[in-house]
């Protein structure tokens, strides 16, 4: 009995996964390792002496072979183990888990923010129209000012000018308990806990940068969902369904239809980037989550964080894009997947 397609392409992909995530992390192995600069200087401190240095370097295992330390790390890698960082001693996967759910906590609102922030129905509808001007007028604007640059502004204008929100200072207020851990999420967990003035605390603690990095990822889904409804909008069959007198309601959402799986395509790789693309707002918002964690480690040349950090970003990347390619042959069929074709 002959498989289907899909399901074949999905045990393929995942079949490969091993030999994907292998090749990302003998790549950061390799990069991290060659780096000119040297951890163990910058634990030591630039007035420690070379004999301190080096003792710390043989602590660590740095003096040892590039070959036996990429074994090792495999070995370690195999028993789950995935080192421990050299600022703190921690286990590097203990400090994943702690640090995780905060980002999540952040990008997952911000994305869905610039989903419908920037799902661009109005440009591409009203395509020659004023409100096509305007809203490619926006989107303008947004694309022309930088991340942290427009976080600065709404912290001058929310925080400091009207007081109406609080300002960087983390993901609750200074003196406020943190909830007892559940998800790792602050607001989730205050809420499981039945803290709402703690929960309350957390929402708005995080409006500021979920609004940063919504309006700045929105201009992106904006400029691609106005093509894309554009061209879906300028078919013959969405033309035939007009002269059907088909209600202009129903042909906008049958436009939609049409350009589902491109929006869901960059809306997945969105995802993935944002990632690593909110380190910078978390580090002006001092959010402690999985981005600010990652710049920190790069200056402090952690280097079980670093490799660890590109392994689970590449992993997760992978990961995403598997679900988004399986997600848009559930959505059209007449998608190639593999080399077949469920259609």
């Amino acid at each position: 009995m002959k498989s289907h397609p899909l399901l074949r392409f999905v045990l393929v992909r995942v079949a490969a996964l091993p030999f994907t995530i292998l090749a990302v992390l003998s790549i950061s192995f390799l990069v991290t390792s060659v780096l000119p600069v040297d951890p163990a200087k910058t634990i030591a401190g630039p007035m420690a002496t070379d004999e301190v240095v080096a003792g710390i370097r043989a602590r660590l295992g740095l003096d040892r072979p590039l070959i036996e330390r990429f074994t090792d790390y495999l070995g370690s890698l195999l028993g789950g183990d995935l080192g421990s960082s050299y600022a703190t001693g921690q286990p590097v996967s203990g400090e994943i888990a702690e640090r995780l759910p905060a980002t999540l906590t952040l990008i997952l609102p911000a994305l869905a923010l610039a989903a419908v922030v920037g799902i661009g129905v109005i440009g591409g509808y009203y395509a020659g129209r004023r409100p096509a001007s305007a809203s490619g007028g926006i989107v303008t604007v947004l694309q022309a000012v930088p991340d942290f640059l427009l976080a600065l502004v709404l912290i001058v204008v929310f925080a400091t000018g009207l007081g109406v929100l609080p300002g960087p200072e983390g993901q609750l207020s200074i003196g406020t308990d943190v909830p007892p851990k559940v998800t790792g999420s602050i607001p989730a967990d205050a809420l499981l806990a039945g803290q709402w003035s703690v929960f309350a605390d957390a929402v708005r603690h995080l409006i500021l940068p979920v609004l940063t990095l919504g309006l700045t990822y929105s201009a992106l889904i904006a400029r691609i969902s106005r093509a894309l409804l554009g061209n879906a909008l300028a078919m013959e069959c969405v033309r035939f369904a007009r002269a059907c007198g088909w209600s202009e309601w129903r042909v906008v959402r049958s436009a939609l239809l049409i350009a589902r799986v491109p929006l869901l395509t960059y809306t997945a790789m969105l995802l993935a980037g944002l990632i690593g693309g909110a380190a910078i707002i978390e580090k002006v918002f001092s959010w402690g989550g999985f981005g600010q964690w990652t710049v920190d480690s790069m200056q402090k040349v952690d280097l079980p964080v670093i490799q660890a950090i590109v392994l689970f970003a590449g992993g997760a990347t992978v990961v995403v894009y598997l679900a988004m390619d399986v997600l848009s042959g559930l959505l059209d069929p007449r998608i190639p997947i593999g080399r077949g074709n469920p259609g």
